[in-house]
């Protein structure tokens, strides 16, 4: 991570480029698909009054998650004719269509736009972070927990496969008392902070050259093999040699062990080599230590 707040990979001591483009090689080929690695969805209450910075900060800069073609203003014949050019340009944006795509940011002008068509909640990315149930009820019982937090992923029953608590619950008594009754000692819950999402993963899309998985094949290859002409199979084999190949890299059991100590994984035990979700796993490590969780 840079002084810019950008994830770098190096490969072979070669030059760095973004960690996203290594994603996208890996199969993640959209933002759409990186975002989701990383975050979940909640809906953001958008008439919620916000009076401090950091609840301004929640809005204004978040990452939309669904697509919204937002209508523009109708126009009033007998309006006054504008003076200014600027002016002018700025009610032929009110007035024209405003098609918000997943990924995008929630800007101030989005904003407007949204409350004007009397819209209250959208979609967005928002990181989650993984808590210990125990612990937080011992915060609630101390009163360091006034508002209870809410599930970010969806808790699953691993025996019957039961849902039983859905992203967006709170992190009630009788949610919890669910969850023991199911073994379930640890959820993914979402982070309370004013920003929903971590700037890292933005950052990184943002000085991403790539925009495909088989643009970032190529230009990892021209990295490994310069002069060589990349194509999509000769890149792919390429990259699986250099981190899927027990031999090159064997991590045994107990490496395997370690690692998804470290990472929070559960990977099989023989499940010696290395595996796409491991590098999505790493890079989440370092998102979370990046920001003390």
């Amino acid at each position: 991570v840079d002084i810019h707040d950008v994830i770098y990979v190096h490969i072979d001591k070669k030059k760095k480029f973004p960690a996203t483009a290594l994603l996208r090689a890996l199969g993640y080929g959209s933002n759409s698909d990186i975002l989701r690695l990383f975050f979940a969805i909640r809906e953001l209450d958008l008439v919620k009054k916000r009076e401090s910075r950091m609840d301004l900060r929640e809005v204004v800069g978040a990452i939309i998650a669904e697509d919204i073609n937002l209508a523009g203003e109708a126009s009033d014949p007998e309006a006054p004719k504008l003076k200014t050019k600027k002016a002018r340009a700025q009610r032929e944006r009110d007035e024209s269509e405003l098609l918000v795509k997943e990924g995008d940011e929630l800007t101030e002008e989005v904003f407007n736009r949204l409350r004007r068509l009397n819209i209250e909640t959208v979609k967005v990315f928002a990181s989650y972070t993984l808590v210990d149930i125990r612990d937080e009820m011992d915060a609630v019982e101390r009163g360091e927990r006034p508002t209870r937090r809410t599930i970010a992923i969806d808790a699953v029953d691993n025996k019957t496969g039961e849902v039983l608590a859905e992203a967006g619950e709170q992190l009630t008594d009788a949610v919890v008392k669910r969850l023991r009754e199911a073994e379930i000692g640890k959820v993914y819950v979402f982070v309370p902070s004013g920003r929903a999402e971590s700037t890292l993963i933005r950052n990184t899309l943002l000085k991403d050259p790539t925009k495909s998985e088989d643009e970032a094949l190529k230009q990892i290859y021209s990295l490994l093999r310069p002069g060589d002409a990349p194509n999509r199979e000769t890149a792919r084999d390429a990259l699986n040699r250099l981190f899927f190949s027990p031999k090159r890299y064997d991590l045994g059991r107990v490496g395997r062990y370690k690692i998804n100590q470290r990472l929070n994984t559960n990977r099989p035990a023989g499940e010696t080599v290395l595996t796409k979700e491991d590098f999505v796993a790493i890079i989440r490590y370092l998102i979370e230590l990046h920001e003390g969780r």
